[in-house]
C-alpha cells in the first residue's frame, strides 16, 4: 500500500513538472511580429511608363528590401474613391499609405487624424497633420541632379538618378 501511494506521488510530481515545463516553454516562444504593411494609391495604371510606373517600382523595392506586405490600387482618380480607399486601407491596418499625386493632399490631411497609427505620404503639396508627409520635388533639385547625370559617363547614372528621392519635406 505504501509503495502504491509513493508511486502515485512520484507520478503526480512528474506530471506536474511536465505541465509546468510546457507552460514555461510557451511563455518563452517569441510572438511573431506583424508584417510592415505598405499601400500605394495610383491615379492611373501601374504600367503607364511614367509617374505611376515609377511609384509602383518603388513599392516593389519596399517589398524586397523591407519584406513588407504591399498592396496597390489603380485608377483611384475621383475624390470619393480616394477617400473610400484611403479609409479602407487605414482600417485594414496599413502602416504606410502613399498617394501618388497632389490630389491626395486634401484627402490625406482630412482623413489622417482618424487613423493615428497610419502614416500617409503624398507628393507635391503641404501636410497639415503630424502623420502626413509631403515629398516635394523642386525645379532646383531636378536641375542639379540632371546636371550631375549629364556630367558622368556611367551608363547606370540615369537609373541612379531616377531612383533618388530628391527632397523630402515634412511639414
Amino acid at each position: 500500500m505504501l509503495k502504491k501511494i509513493l508511486l502515485l506521488l512520484v507520478l503526480l510530481l512528474l506530471v506536474g513538472c511536465l505541465l509546468f515545463s510546457l507552460v514555461e516553454n510557451k511563455k518563452n516562444v517569441p510572438l511573431q511580429k506583424p508584417p510592415f504593411k505598405v499601400a500605394l494609391l495610383l491615379e492611373g495604371k501601374k504600367d503607364d511608363q511614367g509617374w505611376d510606373n515609377q511609384a509602383f517600382k518603388g513599392l516593389q523595392q519596399i517589398e524586397r528590401e523591407l519584406h513588407a506586405q504591399i498592396i496597390y490600387k489603380q485608377n483611384i482618380s475621383t475624390e470619393q474613391v480616394q477617400i473610400a480607399e484611403t479609409k479602407k486601407l487605414a482600417e485594414e491596418g496599413y502602416d504606410l499609405i502613399f498617394g501618388n499625386g497632389r490630389s491626395f493632399e486634401s484627402i490625406f490631411n482630412r482623413v489622417a487624424p482618424a487613423y493615428p497609427n497610419t502614416h500617409f505620404v503624398f507628393f507635391n503639396g503641404k501636410s497639415n497633420v503630424s502623420n502626413v508627409s509631403a515629398v516635394n520635388f523642386t525645379p532646383e533639385s531636378i536641375g542639379y541632379f540632371s546636371g550631375m547625370v549629364g556630367r558622368t559617363d556611367d551608363e547606370n547614372a540615369q537609373s541612379w538618378s531616377d531612383s533618388c528621392l530628391l527632397f523630402y519635406e515634412r511639414n
